[in-house]
């Protein structure tokens, strides 16, 4: 095989894998950056003003809809609710669903305190999105003509700056390549370690679905009064932490309030 032949196959080959890990991979759905600037700044539900429309497979048959506010005739609804005060509520109804609140544990909250509707995958054009038993698929040209865009897990988590944190009672192997069978340097857990998104040589932050971290151990946690330097320090690692299974899942967390 010559070089250009080789080179061809390669970048068909990366191609393929970050369309691949791009579709098997969740995330949640946010306003572009010039829209967001319109919602208020705390405890608001990010959706479309106008409904936005769910089918019950990639091009399917129309399912249901999601849509700021609350459901007709609830008994205690406000009086003349205003535009602003139906971004805290959202409602979701459908073919088989009745109108409902969605409640605030359904959607996922980041660093400013808003909540956005997860998905966990991607398909044909559409998002996939979950509630109790019902599935829902949401086109990604209807969420770019309302001005929304997906955000995904490792484009989220694999932010230059992102503290991260691991799920609750658990450990993450912090590896010393971007691999899943690398060296383990150590394993982090919540309580002692400080863990935080770092750029290496190009300025990427990310290699496949995982990321480069400096990760400091402190004997007692800043988060529970104990100091960023001295020896409250135990020692500080850079290494590679994996965000996402190959299911596409988060194996990270972050805490929306900080501590």
């Amino acid at each position: 095989m010559n070089a250009s032949k080789f080179f061809i196959g390669l970048i068909c080959l990366l191609a393929y894998a970050a369309t691949f890990a791009q579709s098997n991979q969740g995330g949640f759905l946010s306003p572009n950056d010039s829209l967001i600037k319109t919602y208020p700044y705390e405890n608001v539900i990010l959706i479309p003003s106008e409904p936005l429309v769910f089918y019950d497979a990639p091009n399917g048959a129309f399912a249901g809809r999601i849509f700021p506010g609350i459901p007709p005739n609830t008994p205690g609804t406000p009086p003349n609710l205003s535009k602003q005060d139906s971004m805290y509520y959202a409602t979701i109804m459908g073919a088989v669903i009745r109108p409902q609140l969605l409640d605030w544990s359904y959607f996922f909250q980041t660093f400013d305190d808003r909540l956005h509707i997860p998905f966990d995958r991607q398909e044909k054009g559409f998002v996939r999105v979950l509630y109790g038993g019902f599935t829902g698929w949401i086109s990604l040209e209807d969420l770019d003509a309302k001005r929304f865009k997906p955000i995904y897990w490792t484009e989220f988590y694999g932010a230059e700056g992102m503290v991260l944190t691991t799920p609750p009672n658990s450990t993450c192997a912090l590896r010393a390549s971007p691999y899943a069978d690398a060296e383990v340097l150590v394993r982090l857990d919540e309580d002692h370690f400080e863990t935080q998104v770092i750029s290496f040589d190009d300025g990427r932050t990310t290699e496949g679905f995982f990321a480069k971290v400096r990760a400091t151990h402190f004997n007692v946690h800043p988060c529970y009064d104990g100091s960023y330097e001295g020896d409250n320090v135990i020692d500080v690692y850079e290494g590679w932490i994996q965000l996402v299974d190959e299911n596409g899942q988060p194996l990270v967390r972050h805490n929306p309030g900080g501590c």
